[in-house]
């Protein structure tokens, strides 16, 4: 599911200064009765680029 997305993933966390994004929970699974797009949500953590307070919260809604 990701490894197909990377260059758009990649593309936004630029966009939105994310310096690190983490994923986890069923997105990450490969195998039968892992991720099901049809039910399954996407877990991540994102750290973004230092900047100022009005700028992350539109950045973190934006995302």
């Amino acid at each position: 599911m990701v490894e197909s997305r990377r260059p758009r993933i990649a593309e936004i966390c630029r966009r939105y200064g994310v310096r690190r994004l983490d994923l986890f929970g069923s997105a990450t699974q490969t195998q039968d009765g892992g991720f099901d797009p049809d039910r399954s949500d996407v877990d991540f953590v994102v750290l973004f680029e230092d900047r100022e307070p009005p700028q992350l919260f539109d950045r973190y809604f934006g995302l």
